[in-house]
């Protein structure tokens, strides 16, 4: 990564668009002149920058959550769901899990406090079907009730090989985005698949013009969409209660 930030920095671009935190962290190393425009996930608990007000430096951009107690919210949706949940499969990088500031961290501390265990299943740094493939694998020595995918961003380029080895398994899964549901899995919540990508552009646009990015607030999103995947429910045989359905912004049947 580091490798990679300094030989998009010596290209000398007018502004540099990022799509995850490890990436906007790697780029803040290498440059503090040229702007960055970044969608990341919690921006001031992993240091991408001090302030969602006064971002400083040379990045701002659009926070994917609207902080980590998502993750809890994530836990709390699986317990309705699975009203016996006492265990929880965790698939994420070892960056993930062990770095301060990052999910891992805010997912431990949630099911903590929903009183259910995590169970980390770990890619280690590299996302490809090979390493889903063998994190899945270690899964079998384990047992857990349901499964949550991380919000790292690399999750996103491999949904369908994430929700079928889910599906071989039969777990009740929770997605970091509708992509992930649209793909067959069974339920996500996360920030409105729209408002993000157009903020974004917005941001973007603004520096293109001439705006300093210390000048503009990383910006945190209002909206969220609860999304849930009847079809795949019916399949694993997943009895989805009344409850949830109706708060859910959308049903693909």
């Amino acid at each position: 990564m580091e490798e990679m930030a300094r030989e998009v920095v010596g290209t000398h671009p007018d502004v540099i668009v990022l799509f995850s935190n490890v990436h906007a962290l790697a780029f803040k190393e290498a440059t503090t002149v040229i702007p960055i425009v970044a969608s990341t996930a919690d921006p001031v608990a992993t240091g991408v920058v001090p302030s969602l007000a006064r971002p400083g430096g040379n990045i701002t951009g659009v926070a994917t959550n609207a902080g980590f107690q998502m993750h809890e919210k994530w836990i709390e949706l699986l317990k309705e769901l699975v009203p016996k949940l006492s265990s929880i499969f965790f698939l994420a990088s070892e960056h993930n899990w062990e770095a301060t500031g990052f999910s891992g961290v805010a997912v431990r501390e949630g099911a903590k406090r929903v009183g259910v265990s995590l169970i980390p299943i770990l890619l280690g740094s590299t996302f490809n079907e090979a390493a889903y493939e063998r994190a899945f694998k270690s899964m079998e020595q384990d047992r857990a009730d349901a499964l949550i995918v991380s919000d790292e961003t690399e999750h996103w380029a491999h949904p369908k090989a994430v929700v079928r080895l889910v599906a071989e398994r039969r777990l009740p899964a929770m997605y970091p985005g509708r992509v992930f549901v649209e793909s067959g899995g069974l339920m996500s919540y996360a920030t409105d698949h729209v408002s993000v990508p157009l903020r974004l552009a917005a941001v973007i646009a603004d520096v293109l013009k001439g705006k300093k990015p210390q000048d503009i607030p990383f910006s945190q999103p209002t909206k969220f969409e609860l999304v849930i995947n009847l079809k795949t429910a019916k399949s694993q045989g997943i009895d989805v209660p009344h409850t949830l359905l109706a708060r859910a912004d959308e049903v693909i049947e």
